[in-house]
């Protein structure tokens, strides 16, 4: 017997720091621009600072969608 799958919404989203190069944080602004699923955080993204990235992603979690 053969199953239908489930259609769910899903929101895709990808967190990402600044760089230091402007010309890459203007591309990336772009881009969000254009397509809707990236969220500029506002730092720059260093692997050091991944624990502030999860945490800033947890707030915007809880600030914008509905059911998490």
């Amino acid at each position: 017997m053969h199953m239908k799958p489930k259609v769910r919404e899903v929101a895709v989203r990808f967190f990402i720091g600044l760089d230091k190069n402007r010309q890459v944080n203007f591309e990336l602004w772009k881009e969000a621009q254009v397509y809707g699923d990236i969220q500029l955080l506002p730092f720059v993204d260093y692997y050091s600072l991944l624990t502030l990235k999860t945490i800033a992603i947890c707030i915007m979690g809880v600030r914008t969608f509905k059911y998490l």
